[in-house]
């Protein structure tokens, strides 16, 4: 088993099912989420941000200032705070997401891949400032599922892998809720299936967001051009001082996979529910 995190238990959970939560783990204080949320007191929604999706991404709409704000708080507490959950990584890149009341599904998907080989993992530490439920629409996942897919996942890929079976994944009694507190984090695969349903609630569910890559290398973003998959490097300053798709604009250029060479990049549905037949056999 690949040791990721320091946490034997937890380790296993994260390799296995692709998700773990620390619960009791006092790694971050009420300074911590006192800067946040004065971080997020500062945010100006513009209704225009929230169209089509219902959410604020602060990596999306958020200003260079801001970012380099959200930066500066990573660098401060989240930061020690992956030296301690992980064996070997570091921050790519955070992000403040805020869901308003009545609105904000996310549709059911895999994260951007964001590291050169595929076989060098990068996940996500999903930090909420108030406690999420089912109720505001905290995060569902699929579990298992983040060794189903072989293919990267490009920045301006909108149909994901699965699209054609989305509606099975919704309704499978697998695809849960994951409750959690204030004070907790949940720490997942970003190969992983997940979203999360509209905040019933009327009070904004806000979430930091943190990337971090395992044994960090050749960090980079995916775009489909014609018949083949382009790779730009990214970096930390890339995500403060830029928006996503910039990543045409200037960046370097580090590998062209031409369609000779493309990963399998669909899965039928009975492919699907075979692989999590397989996965509950381990």
């Amino acid at each position: 088993m690949i040791d990721l995190l320091h946490n034997t238990s937890l380790n296993r959970d994260l390799v296995k099912e692709g998700f773990c939560q620390f619960k009791n783990d006092s790694f971050l204080n009420d300074s911590f989420y006192s800067d946040l949320e004065s971080l997020v007191s500062d945010i100006k929604i513009i209704e225009d941000q929230l169209q089509p999706v219902g959410y604020y991404l602060s990596i999306m709409h958020g200003d260079p200032s801001l970012r380099n704000k959200i930066n500066q708080l990573v660098l401060k507490y989240i930061d020690p705070m992956v030296d301690s959950m992980f064996t070997e990584a570091s921050v790519l890149t955070s992000s403040i997401i805020i869901k308003p009341a009545h609105t904000g599904r996310f549709t059911t998907h895999m994260n951007w891949s964001c590291t050169e080989r595929l076989d060098h993992s990068a996940f996500t530490l999903w930090i909420p400032l108030n406690d999420t439920t089912s109720a505001n629409g905290t995060l569902k996942i699929f579990p298992r599922t983040h060794t189903f897919f072989n293919a990267p996942v490009p920045v301006n890929v909108h149909n994901q892998y699965f699209a054609e079976f989305t509606d099975y994944i919704n309704t499978h009694d697998q695809y849960k809720p994951i409750d959690v507190k204030k004070g907790e984090v949940l720490c997942f695969d970003e190969r992983i299936v997940h979203g999360s349903d509209i905040n019933n609630t009327a009070t904004p569910r806000v979430v930091l967001q943190v990337v971090v890559t395992h044994k960090p290398k050749e960090t980079c973003f995916f775009f489909t051009k014609e018949n083949s998959i382009e790779s730009y490097e990214i970096n930390r300053e890339y995500f403060i001082n830029h928006g996503v798709l910039d990543a045409l604009m200037g960046f370097k250029n580090t590998r062209c996979i031409s369609e000779n060479e493309l990963p399998i990049m669909s899965i039928t549905k009975e492919e699907f529910i075979h692989k999590l037949s397989l996965a509950h056999q381990q």
